[in-house]
């Protein structure tokens, strides 16, 4: 299937969502972002769970690409938060 012009990138297949015509891709659920509690307006990332991995993203600017992190990862990425590797070894350094 083909873009409404017949030309450009394929869509993907719709369904009818509701009573009022919506169309939404099957098989293609829209992340739910989640701003940190100790975001500021500097230094903010969002994160969206999705199956059994993260994405994380810039909340300043949306349209930049997110990061994928599988559990593994994901999981791996918290533990270095939580023993301040990234502040240069201390926890809740800025």
């Amino acid at each position: 299937m083909t873009s409404a012009s017949g030309r450009g990138r394929p869509r993907a297949p719709v369904a009818r969502a509701g009573s009022e015509g919506e169309e939404e891709p099957l098989g293609v659920v829209e992340p739910v972002w989640r701003k940190s509690s100790s975001s500021n307006t500097d230094n903010c990332i969002e994160v969206a769970f999705v199956g059994s991995g993260a994405l994380v993203r810039d909340s300043k600017d949306v349209r930049v690409p997110h990061l994928a992190f599988g559990p593994t990862a994901w999981g791996a990425f918290l533990d270095g938060i939580r023993s301040g590797e990234f502040h240069g070894g201390r926890p809740g350094a800025d």
